[in-house]
């Protein structure tokens, strides 16, 4: 299976559960189909978006935070559940048991998806953003690539305040702290940015996950 393909399959996955935990106006089989569709290979460019009822129905139906997932190079989301904590760790998980793990709105791992982050060691990072202030830190990252081998990445992280802004979804609604990281090594560059509140928690972000996978937006619906 090329990479492309596990990648469009990966992002099936982020899409199911809002299909499996919430009621749709159309069938549950009519909408796997549809998913299944957008996916797959040479079967169109047709894309799924999580709707405000689809997020209201996950909210009523399961307890506990939830975050809403986006994949912008496939225009699709999903609601995604909180299904175990580990210390600061929490992981949350889609329908079809793919998860991201996130220590106070920072992904530190993801399972499932094509090149998956296995760990992270990014502390210095995370007190920067958490306090919403600039300066300059590591970041080192080991992936799992399509081979089943781990390797590494090392960046050099510089973070700024870059304003502020209100962010809304689900039962939350605060003002926010914009903060941007830009990272660099000799191979490559990216910027993820976060909105983070007064209590230093990340609600809304856009981070990097790597080539394959790009950004993913996530934001808390509930915590």
């Amino acid at each position: 299976m090329s990479v492309t393909a596990k990648f469009k399959i990966a992002a099936a996955g982020l899409a199911l559960l809002a299909l499996a935990a919430c009621g749709t106006t159309y069938g549950r089989q009519e909408a796997l189909t549809r998913v299944a569709a957008a996916f797959t290979p040479g079967k169109g460019q047709q894309e799924y978006q999580v709707s405000n009822a689809d997020i209201q129905g996950a909210l009523q139906r399961f307890n506990g935070p939830m975050l809403l997932a986006r994949v912008p190079s496939r225009n699709s989301s999903a609601v995604l559940r909180r299904l175990a904590t580990n210390g600061p760790y929490e992981t949350f998980i889609t329908g079809d048991k793919r998860t991201l793990i996130l220590i106070d709105g920072i992904l530190t791992g993801t399972r499932g998806l094509s090149q998956d982050i296995m760990d992270a060691t990014d502390k210095d990072v995370r007190q920067l953003v958490y306090s919403r202030t600039d300066g300059v830190a590591n970041r080192f990252r080991r992936y799992l690539d399509v081979e089943n081998h781990t390797y590494e990445q090392s960046v050099t992280c510089y973070v700024e305040r870059t304003g502020s802004e209100a962010v809304s979804g689900g039962v939350i609604s605060a003002q926010t702290t914009v903060m941007s990281e830009r990272c660099v090594n000799k191979d490559e560059e990216f910027t993820n940015t976060y909105w983070v509140d007064g209590n230093g928690i990340v609600l809304k972000s856009n981070q990097w996950v790597g080539p394959d996978n790009g950004y993913i937006e996530v934001q808390y619906l509930r915590r």
